[in-house]
């Protein structure tokens, strides 16, 4: 009865893992497009929303600086020149980022380029046919492999994120607005949009798309998108085991401050590992922390040497 029980179990795994391996060529590239869109309306809801809040912090300090107030009206001839100012500071940086955006897609073609010479080169080498060996760090890693890999920390940041916001802003209330400047228009997108086309299956769905089209698959995506993609699925496997045993105990818990500060915890602790993983994505290198490396290579394979060694 187990054997049977077993060998079904098998069978369904086996059948579930080849349609994805035929259908990740496809959802990969969808994925690819739609995590672009959103970056690119994140940016431009996020940098208006922040100039927003500049201006209006800059207004609040002149006014406590002059002691304004209703009965005593703002001079203008001293607040406009000021906030125009603070515009054309604003409007610079912004200029900055733009400047930047421009070199990425610049180093990004160059790298492509390269990056199919290389491809080519080990593909073609009748002395390297293992497809182990065919996995290598000789790949350029592009801007768009450093922000996809950084990219892909989104599913554990905002899991966590939209599940403990409301105790973190119970302790820590000021900080609330700034953080949803940033954060909000991204939670919005995730959870609203994409959640609601999916069904709300959003969750799962990612986890599969995570370990199959990114995880496991070594024909097509570089080692280094893979290392992060598995890592980002470990860290939201993690937190969501710790958040049900935690939710379990707070549920039974009269205590609401308790809660509160399990929560703040739990996004703080969240941030904190998060952000080597990311930094580290956006250099272009692994993170290689004591055990999660280990747990990572297990289920990606190890790790893989430069290509002209290999040969």
């Amino acid at each position: 009865m187990f054997q049977l029980i077993k060998r079904l179990l098998e069978g369904i795994s086996f059948a579930f893992e080849r349609v994805g391996w035929k259908g990740r060529d496809l959802i990969l590239p969808f994925i690819n497009l739609l995590m672009l869109s959103a970056i690119a309306k994140w940016l431009v809801a996020a940098v208006l929303a922040f100039r927003v809040y500049v201006t209006e912090q800059k207004v609040i300090e002149v006014f406590k600086k002059y002691s304004w107030s209703v009965d005593n009206p703002p001079n203008y001839a001293i607040l406009d020149p000021i906030l125009e100012q603070v515009k054309k500071d604003f409007d610079f940086k912004v200029l900055i980022l733009a400047g930047f955006i421009v070199f990425a897609i610049v180093f990004e073609i160059i790298s492509r380029i390269l990056n199919a010479r290389i491809r080519k080169k080990v593909t073609s080498d009748t002395t390297n046919q293992d497809w182990a060996k065919k996995d290598t760090y000789a790949y350029i890693i592009t801007i768009f492999d450093r922000l996809f890999a950084s990219g892909l920390y989104l599913y554990p940041a905002l899991e966590i994120f939209q599940r403990y916001q409301h105790g973190l802003f119970r302790i820590w209330p000021e900080y609330k607005r700034p953080i949803l400047i940033v954060i909000g228009p991204l939670c919005k997108w995730y959870f609203e949009e994409v959640n609601q086309r999916c069904f709300g299956l959003i969750s799962p769905i990612l986890f599969f798309f995570l370990y199959y089209a990114i995880a496991r698959n070594r024909d097509n995506v570089k080692y280094f998108i893979r290392y992060h993609g598995a890592q980002a699925l470990l860290m939201n496997s993690i937190f969501l085991f710790i958040g049900q045993v935690g939710d379990f105990y707070h549920c039974r818990n009269e205590n609401e401050l308790s809660a509160s500060f399990f929560a703040y915890n739990m996004v703080w602790t969240g941030a904190l590992l998060l952000a080597p993983m990311i930094t580290s994505a956006i250099i272009g290198i692994e993170t290689r922390l004591l055990f999660v490396d280990q747990a990572i290579q297990y289920h990606i394979g190890p790790r893989p040497k430069k290509y002209k060694k290999d040969s």
